[in-house]
């Protein structure tokens, strides 16, 4: 896909320049290169000038998804387009294993923090136990001290 009306150089002239160097084996391995040209003008002779530079299509602004796909597909293998349309299936499943993953190690992330307030609670719980062993046996003991006294 070739800008028609680049800043620097535009479309015709690179286009130009392809087609040079596909004649002196610089580029494209002794197949032409595909050029679409995209532009917002949509005048008679800048299509004409444009695809007399070697361009092979000419697609003018605005342009939908649907005509590019169409052009790539007219001019290219199609099993290229359903290997871009498997790897976007695959993107998907990629960012759903993702998705699975981050919810994995968050759900792990959330058992070990209640894992680790079940343990503090437990030390808690252990600690009064303690306590309250501590306190019953100071009565038991005041109990004693309290049967040999009245003796």
């Amino acid at each position: 896909l070739m800008d028609v009306e680049m800043p620097v150089k535009n479309g015709v002239e690179a286009t130009k320049e392809i087609r040079r160097k596909e004649k002196e084996g610089g580029i494209g391995g002794g197949k032409r290169v595909v050029i679409v040209g995209l532009s917002g003008n949509a005048r008679e002779e800048q299509v004409t000038k444009s695809l007399e530079s070697g361009m092979d299509d000419y697609v003018t602004k605005p342009y939908d998804k649907a005509t590019i796909i169409a052009k790539v597909k007219e001019y290219t293998n199609r099993s290229w387009i359903k290997m871009i349309s498997s790897n976007n299936n695959n993107n998907n499943n990629n960012e759903n294993e993702i998705n699975k993953n981050e919810n994995e190690d968050k759900n792990k992330n959330e058992m070990k923090e209640n894992k680790n307030e079940n343990e503090i609670n437990e030390n808690k719980n252990e600690k009064n136990e303690n306590k309250i062993n501590i306190i019953n046996k100071n009565e038991n003991e005041n109990d004693i001290n309290n049967n040999n006294e009245e003796r």
